[in-house]
C-alpha cells in the first residue's frame, strides 16, 4: 500500500502454510469470518509468492507421528536420551500429544492430479 505495488511475500517451512491459509483467508467475506478482501484480492495485492522449504505436499513423517507416536527424531535418540523419553512420555502418550497438534495435520501428504 506505501508503495503502490503489490507485494512480494517469502515465507520458510511451516510458514508457508501460514502464507496460503491466510491467502484463503483474506478472499473470505468478513460476515463469514474471513477477511473480507474480495476474491481478486491476492491478484491484486501480491505480486509473488516465495516459498523456502515449505512442505507444499505435506511431509511424510507427519503419517507416522499420527497413527504411532513416533518420528524419525524421536526413533533416533538412542541410550540414555530415549530410554528416558519412553519412561516419561511413551509412545501412546505421544500419539495423543500429537493429534493436538494442529500443525502436524496441515503437513500430512496431499497428492495432485
Amino acid at each position: 500500500k506505501l508503495e503502490g505495488q503489490p507485494a512480494v511475500i517469502t515465507s520458510h517451512s511451516f510458514g508457508s502454510q501460514v502464507v496460503l491459509y491466510f491467502f484463503k483467508w483474506v478472499t473470505v467475506p468478513e460476515s463469514d469470518g474471513g477477511g473480507g478482501g474480495g476474491e481478486d484480492w491476492v491478484e491484486k495485492n501480491i505480486h509473488s509468492f516465495v516459498n523456502v522449504a515449505g512442505p507444499l505436499l505435506g511431509v511424510p513423517k507427519a503419517v507416522s507421528a499420527l497413527l504411532s507416536g513416533e518420528m524419525k527424531d524421536t526413533a533416533d535418540l538412542m541410550g540414555p536420551m530415549g530410554t528416558a523419553l519412553e519412561r516419561v512420555l511413551g509412545r501412546k502418550n505421544r500419539k495423543d500429544l500429537f493429534t493436538t497438534w494442529t500443525s502436524l495435520w496441515e503437513m500430512l501428504p496431499i497428492g495432485g492430479d
